[in-house]
């Protein structure tokens, strides 16, 4: 009888501490999308200075090879709306937003709209056996050593940065991100 309660009171212990835990990234999307104002397609007021990926700033730009092998960078997008997603296998909320990211994808890619996964810390194997999995089209990047960090800092994966086609940061999105919310933040950019 102990023993059984013992159990019980560490399972409940473990249960607590995991959800205290867990990221921002897990608060429901819905929610911060309401909370958040739409985008527009007006052009926002731009500061260019260096520092981390901020709001209304010139997106600092990146390089990461592909699963592939092929060098990627940010500015190679100019002219096009871009969702930079900071992501991993493991993470389940990461997993939960890929059909969303996929389907976006194919919807807005012939208006100007790409993904570019950024992939946090993963082999180059399991990354790409991922994207074959769930059919990714658009680049998967390789960030083995957390560099993007530096520059792009996150409380939690997934969380992605909307640049518009002129290099703009105009959303930080912490949390999956749904084909519904995408479509509320990007068709503005779209269409501008």
């Amino acid at each position: 009888m102990r023993g059984a309660f013992l159990v019980r009171q560490a399972a409940a212990l473990g249960l607590l501490l995991c959800v205290s835990a867990l990221p921002a990234a897990c608060a429901r999307p819905q929610a911060r999308l309401q909370a958040t104002a739409p985008a527009t397609a007006a052009a926002p007021t731009v500061t260019r200075r260096p520092g981390p990926a901020t709001k209304g700033q010139e997106a600092p730009d990146f390089s990461f090879q592909t699963t592939d092998g092929k060098t990627v960078r940010l500015s190679d997008y100019r002219g096009k709306v871009v969702l930079v997603n900071l992501w991993a296998t493991w993470c389940g909320p990461c997993r939960m937003e890929v059909p969303d990211l996929v389907a976006a994808y194919n919807r807005y890619a012939p208006r100007g709209f790409t993904v570019l996964a950024v992939n946090q810390g993963e082999e180059r194997d399991l990354v790409a056996a991922f994207a074959g999995q769930f059919g990714i089209e658009f680049p998967v990047l390789l960030d083995q050593d957390g560099r993007i960090r530096t520059n792009y800092p996150y409380r939690g994966i997934p969380t992605s940065f909307i640049v518009d086609r002129n290099g703009i940061v105009r959303e930080i999105w912490m949390g999956n991100i749904s084909e519904e919310a995408i479509k509320q933040l990007v068709e503005p950019l779209l269409d501008a």
